[in-house]
């Protein structure tokens, strides 16, 4: 199974001017817990970062600061630890495990962002095949004792 075809394509992409209190705005609007900040370049979205919930509650809110006064850029994770979406998602978990992070960014075969993967939707992909597995391990146990009959 490939990352593109679990991961979230509905990205919610923020430039670095954006200040902090918007992005929380935008991540309370949107039920998320991570925008990828990206500025263009030849018309091309660029990833410059990442920013999470928690980066503003840290970065922001902990320290005293304004959250009308603070850019993401200011907040945001620069060293963005990403996958590509043709990559196996064992790969990602791979990627997750060895860098302590539950979120990447995807990358397309352009090298822009296309979407997000998380630890939790690797979970609900594992689980959804390890629940087709089992079901069908109890369809062949039917079948078998059926046959006796």
């Amino acid at each position: 199974m490939r990352v593109r075809d679990i991961c979230r394509q509905a990205i919610h992409v923020i430039g670095p001017s954006t200040t902090a209190r918007e992005a929380a705005e935008i991540m309370r609007d949107a039920h998320v817990a991570t925008l990828l900040v990206a500025d263009e370049l030849a018309g091309e979205p660029v990833l410059l970062g990442v920013v999470t919930d928690r980066d503003l509650v840290l970065k922001v809110m902990a320290m005293g600061a304004s959250a009308e006064a603070v850019s993401v850029a200011d907040a945001m994770t620069r060293d963005v630890v990403i996958c590509r979406d043709d990559q196996d998602i064992a790969e990602a978990v791979n990627i997750m495990r060895s860098s302590g992070v539950r979120r990447l960014p995807v990358l397309g075969g352009a090298g822009r962002p296309i979407g997000l993967i998380t630890a939790d939707d690797v979970y609900a992909a594992l689980s959804a095949q390890m629940r087709d597995l089992g079901q069908m391990t109890l369809r062949e146990r039917v079948h078998e004792l059926e046959s006796f009959e």
